[in-house]
């Protein structure tokens, strides 16, 4: 038996002997569980968000702090009150009753760019669920991941529940992680498109979250002042790490100069043909993403890129006009990064 698979088998032994201890918890039990997680990455959110930008050089700290508690506050607020245990619903017409049961082990794969956010999510989705869950963290951020389990595991054993329930891998790797998920009863992935494929490929129930490309279109209807803030602060946010944030945006002609110099006025930079070049040979090396720009500020990926002018060293933020979509024009997928197109 390799090391690998021996780490795994351990970890989901772990996680079954306590989620079936968790499994006997009552609805009021089982949410207070929830909330004592929510309160460890509430609580510590500054704490955990210098640590992961420490860890991965990635985010902006003010930001990645306003994440991480509205991500939280706002998991434990769609939580409260719904009822997972048990009898949840019963249908006098159909004389159908809808009983609640765990799943089991679930097994959780995280990314660099959302280290703590998505990891506290997902511990308190699947503990409301009465499971167990085992962190993977991607391997650049398994220090984060190992910290958010640490402080979770805190509060939850106050509340005498079974520390077990919340495991994390010291050392991942793709091929731990691809066994966890193979013998997890469940598997929950947030990352690239090869991980949630494999997630979707391991014989287990998989939900899977990969690419964004978030495309808004403005129409002369719009309030235009309001859909720049937006879509503004969407795309500078924690250096657009989530790929939730808007990509590109298609607007109409007749308004096409007053949204570009919106834009502008806001701290964007307008690049020319020779800086868009040099950004598309930055951003993608071998056709796909760079992880050097990834999650950076506009000033590290002008440097990278060779961009040398004032307006884009000082940029908050980089507009690249782009007419086309498909593959033979990269600008029209998504970009991880502080470029709007």
């Amino acid at each position: 038996m390799s090391e690998i698979v021996r780490t795994a088998e351990e970890l989901i032994e772990k996680g079954r002997k306590a989620q079936s201890i968790f499994e006997a918890y009552s609805q009021e039990q089982v949410d207070e569980v929830v909330t004592a997680v929510a309160w460890a990455g509430y609580s510590n959110a500054e704490y955990l968000a210098r640590f992961s930008i420490e860890e991965t050089s990635m985010g902006l700290i003010e930001d990645r702090v306003k994440k991480i508690q509205n991500k939280t506050r706002g998991t434990l607020r769609d939580l409260k009150g719904a009822l997972s245990r048990g009898i949840i619903n019963i249908d006098v017409k159909t004389g159908v009753t809808e009983i609640a049961k765990p799943m089991g082990v679930i097994g959780a794969i995280t990314p660099v760019t959302n280290p703590v956010a998505t990891a506290i999510n997902n511990i308190m989705v699947v503990l409301k669920g009465g499971n167990a869950v085992i962190l993977a963290s991607h391997p650049s951020a398994k220090k984060t991941g190992m910290e958010v389990v640490r402080l979770v595991r805190e509060e939850i054993d106050k509340l005498k529940a079974p520390l077990d329930l919340v495991q994390t891998v010291e050392q991942p790797s793709k091929d731990l992680s691809q066994e966890i998920m193979h013998r997890a009863d469940t598997v929950i992935a947030t990352g690239g498109s090869v991980m949630v494929k494999a997630a979707y490929s391991s014989g287990k129930p998989a939900l899977g979250v990969g690419q964004g490309n978030a495309v808004v279109i403005i129409d002369p209807s719009a309030n235009i002042d309001d859909a720049v803030d937006k879509i503004f602060a969407g795309k500078t946010f924690d250096y657009a790490t989530s790929c939730s944030s808007e990509s590109s945006i298609v607007v109409q002609d007749a308004i096409y100069g007053e949204v570009i110099e919106k834009f502008k006025a806001k701290g964007s930079h307008l690049v020319s043909l020779e800086e868009k070049a040099k950004l598309g040979a930055t951003i993608w090396t071998n056709g796909a993403i760079n992880g050097k720009v990834v999650c950076k500020s506009p000033e590290a990926i002008a440097t990278l890129a060779d961009i040398t002018s004032e307006e884009a060293l000082k940029a908050k933020c980089f507009l690249v006009e782009e007419e086309g979509i498909g593959k033979e024009h990269p600008f029209s997928g998504e970009k991880l990064t502080v470029v709007l197109s």
